[in-house]
């Protein structure tokens, strides 16, 4: 997996979480809910876990979602006890963004 650059959505777009431009040519993700706030750090790790299994696959697909969930795995786990968790040591099950959890008014990625 090849990737270009990566942007910071700009807080004041706020409907948008994360978008992949030409399959990683350019990644832009959503840092802050506010000029001054970021958002929780699963969050943010997932937003862009999203937008890698963008590279691979373009639409929400069932092949999208399959990479998006190994993604979420391979992150996750961590091998020395078996608890999923991200790399600061936060439970992150319940704060990853599901899609049919996600508000109706915002995109993770446009289709």
């Amino acid at each position: 997996m090849e990737l270009g650059t990566l942007y910071e959505v700009y807080p004041d777009d706020t409907n948008l979480l994360g978008l992949d431009y030409n399959q990683g040519e350019r990644i832009f993700i959503r840092l802050r809910s506010a000029i001054d706030e970021y958002l929780p750090l699963p969050q943010i790790i997932d937003i862009m876990l999203h937008e890698l299994a963008h590279v691979e696959h373009p639409n929400h697909g069932p092949e999208f979602v399959m990479l998006w969930e190994q993604l979420r795995w391979e992150f996750g786990y961590n091998s020395g006890n078996g608890n999923r968790q991200d790399h600061s040591g936060i439970h992150i099950s319940d704060q990853l963004i599901i899609p049919d959890k996600t508000d109706a008014n915002t995109t993770v990625c446009p289709i």
